[in-house]
């Protein structure tokens, strides 16, 4: 039986490939602003209105839809996004599992989530 290597922090330190290293190119990000006029150039309705509470059973699928968009277009935190919507993080989490349910039962909303991807 052949006893494990040992731990050498100085590893860590030293290159495993003698090849170039690749390119890493930050993702584009949108801008709170650019984030919520996709939506609402998308789902017709004025940006103004996407992070305003709806209340009853159908709740708020355009709001759904910007706070979807803002968590993954702005690389804004819950907690980030839950300030600019007024509501508190742990409700973020809770629109977005909305969101997917919705996209599940609707095919529109899945086909808008895709074309917002495209803007990205």
């Amino acid at each position: 039986r052949q006893a494990p290597p040992s731990f050498d922090p100085n590893d860590l330190w030293r290159a495993t490939s003698t090849g170039p290293l690749p390119k890493l190119v930050a993702p584009e990000r949108r801008t709170v602003a650019e984030a919520l006029a996709d939506v609402a150039r998308l789902r017709g309705v004025p940006s103004e209105a996407l992070l305003k509470r709806h209340y009853g059973p159908k709740g708020n699928p355009d709001g759904w839809l910007a706070v979807w968009w803002l968590v993954t277009s702005t690389g804004l935190s819950h907690r980030q996004v839950a300030e600019l919507a007024g509501v508190s993080r742990p409700r973020i989490g809770q629109i977005l599992k909305r969101l997917e349910v919705a996209r599940r039962s609707d095919a529109a909303i899945g086909e808008q989530m895709m074309a917002l991807h495209g803007l990205a």
